[in-house]
């Protein structure tokens, strides 16, 4: 489940790193019916959270509607 403070790292093939928030609005808004999400959980308990052992997880949505 995404959570609040889970970080989005790529929306199917493009990375966010760098990106507007109007920039990825318009990714998603522009994706196929089945969309990838790149996404690190947040781990409250790890003093560098973007070090490279954490666990990111890929999510495919279907979209309906």
């Amino acid at each position: 489940m995404i959570q609040a403070g889970d970080h989005l790292l790529s929306i199917d093939t493009h990375s966010l790193r760098g990106k507007s928030l109007v920039e990825i609005v318009s990714l998603l808004k522009n994706c196929d019916d089945i969309v990838r999400l790149r996404i690190k959980k947040d781990d409250i308990y790890s003093q560098d959270n973007f070090c490279e052992n954490v666990v990111v997880y890929k999510v495919q949505l279907l979209r309906q509607g």
